[in-house]
């Protein structure tokens, strides 16, 4: 990330993926299998740029255990925003 367009390009891809993660639960209707279809297509499409973190939890749980939340805030932020 090196200027505010980074910025928001990763927080439009984590948007982007965790639509399309609601739009699996919402339509799967309890079936796992498109439920996972859902996962694996929301990954594959965001993964080079956002690193697929769909959850807030599962980035902040990573940046401190990385000891990154210090240097790399502003991009915790963003994964939490979006």
């Amino acid at each position: 990330v090196r200027n505010t367009k980074d910025y928001i390009i990763l927080a439009v891809y984590e948007f982007i993926g965790t639509a399309i993660l609601a739009l699996a639960m919402n339509f799967s209707a309890g079936r796992p299998d498109i439920m996972a279809s859902g996962i694996f297509v929301a990954i594959i499409l965001t993964f080079k740029i956002s690193g697929s973190h769909f959850n807030a939890g599962i980035s902040l749980g990573i940046y401190i255990l990385n000891g990154k939340w210090k240097s790399q805030y502003l991009i915790l932020l963003t994964y939490i925003g979006a």
